[in-house]
């Protein structure tokens, strides 16, 4: 009895244990780095957020100066308050102004402290001093 012949073709491939194995290998590294990349993208999106707000506080600072008047940074509930600090839209933080912030009409900040508030939770707290409202420290609440 003869047997067909073998080809390489036939030897091609990868077989099932390997590619489990494979599977199993990347799985293990998905779930050692996976969440230390969660951490990492959160922190990145704080800092960015911490960045934009001390940027919107210059901003404010240089409109004070620049129409001779008081300024007053306010919570986004406050009734009738300027919405002096925006968010952006797409982010799931949300504020709280801790420490009330004004800007007299010479530019000089009072400093304050403004908190970041992820899914109702307080997450992070960033500390402005006077008389420039120089972002000084940043903290997890």
């Amino acid at each position: 009895m003869s047997h067909p012949p073998t080809s390489d073709r036939s030897r091609a491939g990868f077989s099932l244990i390997e590619m489990l194995a494979a599977l199993a290998i990347l799985g293990l590294m998905i779930g050692l780095v996976g969440p230390n990349l969660a951490r990492a993208v959160e922190s990145v999106t704080r800092n960015a957020l911490a960045m934009d707000i001390e940027r919107q506080l210059r901003e404010a600072r240089l409109k004070a100066v620049d129409e001779g008047r008081f300024l007053a940074v306010v919570a986004p509930d406050y009734p009738d308050g300027p919405q002096v600090l925006k968010l952006d839209a797409g982010t799931r933080y949300s504020y709280r102004i801790d420490r009330s912030i004004a800007i007299e009409a010479t530019g000089r900040c009072s400093g304050g402290t403004v908190t970041l508030i992820r899914d109702g939770v307080a997450d992070f707290a960033i500390e402005f001093d006077p008389p420039t409202c120089t972002r000084v420290r940043d903290a997890r609440s």
